[in-house]
C-alpha cells in the first residue's frame, strides 16, 4: 500500500477552528486534487477544537458530487477527530 498523502487541518485553513464554508472549500480543493493521485489520503485534525456542519460539508459532503461513496470511504482517512477536545456541532 502506497503511502498516504496527510492534509492537516490546521495547515490547510491556518486556525484551530473549523467553522466556516470558506475554509471548508479550502480544504476540500486539496482533498479532491489528492484524490487525483491513486495514494490514500489522511485528513488530520489533531489540533483542531471545533468543527462545525458547515466546514464539513464545504470540506467532505461535496465529494459526493465527483467521487462515489466508495471511493470516499476507501481512500480517505479520518484521524484526531474524536479525541480530547474536538468539539463537533451539527
Amino acid at each position: 500500500m502506497k503511502a498516504p498523502i496527510r492534509i492537516k487541518i490546521t495547515d490547510a485553513i491556518g486556525s484551530n477552528l473549523g467553522v466556516s464554508s470558506e475554509d471548508g472549500g479550502a480544504v476540500f480543493e486539496k482533498l479532491n486534487t489528492a484524490l487525483e493521485t491513486d495514494r490514500p489520503v489522511e485528513l488530520d485534525f489533531s489540533g483542531i477544537e471545533m468543527v462545525i456542519s458547515a466546514f464539513l460539508n464545504a470540506a467532505i459532503g461535496r465529494l459526493v458530487e465527483h467521487r462515489t461513496i466508495a471511493e470516499i470511504n476507501e481512500r480517505i482517512v479520518i484521524t484526531h477527530i474524536g479525541e480530547g477536545g474536538v468539539t463537533v456541532l451539527l
